[in-house]
């Protein structure tokens, strides 16, 4: 019994965990593609094309933490650091664009999907990430090893939009006041790409602040 949760736990590494996800998300990207084809949604697209984008992010933090590993103790944090902050300026970067899609999105009440399946796979996507996102941002929060909080932090901002494609999907299939979802969409998206903006600034932030202290403790 104690070999065999050894063994899981060996496969469920940071470095395997992140490799898992961005399998995820290349499969949710290819799903909003699809549904965006389907639905003729300018919206979608640009939802798959977000996660695709995350998913690419992510083998360049895989990559990253093989080269980290090779450096001095020393030299490994500040490198870390660094990559840590340029997650958190491609998130803020990212999180700009899909602010303009969400804008025209809402403005054009266009962002629906019309198919109750289609709805309850985005549902399971949605409750999935959210749940594992929240358990390993709370887990990798503080962790030694920045490259792996930054990927934590890169799932929760993917379970936060998810969120928001969830809230009008749903609302398209099971109700039709057109008014009342143009103000929910309003209301979940700026929650949502302030929560994002905010991730990203912390990330910025902490990890300046971060070299900073490390920068002088070398110098001392």
């Amino acid at each position: 019994m104690k070999k065999r949760i050894e063994n899981i736990k060996a496969i469920f590494t940071p470095q395997n965990s992140i490799l898992i996800s961005a399998f995820i998300n290349t499969a949710y990207a290819i799903f909003n593609f699809f549904v965006g084809w389907i639905n003729d949604s300018p919206w979608f697209l640009s939802v798959g094309g977000y996660y695709l984008l995350l998913c690419l992010i992510r083998f360049f933090i895989l990559k990253k933490v093989e080269k980290a590993s090779k450096k001095a103790p020393d030299q490994r944090i500040q490198y870390e650091l660094k990559i840590y902050r340029a997650v958190g300026v491609i998130m803020f970067l990212v999180n700009i664009a899909m602010s303009v899609m969400a804008v025209q999105m809402i403005w054009q009440n266009s962002g629906s999907v019309h198919s109750e399946i289609m709805t309850i796979a985005i549902a399971t996507f949605t409750f999935y990430y959210l749940t594992t996102a929240i358990i390993n941002l709370q887990k990798y929060r503080k962790t030694e090893q920045p490259i792996h909080s930054a990927a934590k932090m890169l799932n929760f901002a993917c379970a936060l939009m998810s969120i928001f494609t969830l809230q009008s999907s749903m609302i398209s299939v099971f109700g039709n006041d057109e008014v009342f979802r143009k103000q929910m969409n309003i209301a979940t998206g700026c929650a949502v790409f302030i929560l994002v903006f905010g991730l990203a600034i912390y990330m910025i932030r902490r990890a300046n602040k971060l070299l900073k202290i490390n920068k002088d403790d070398n110098n001392g």
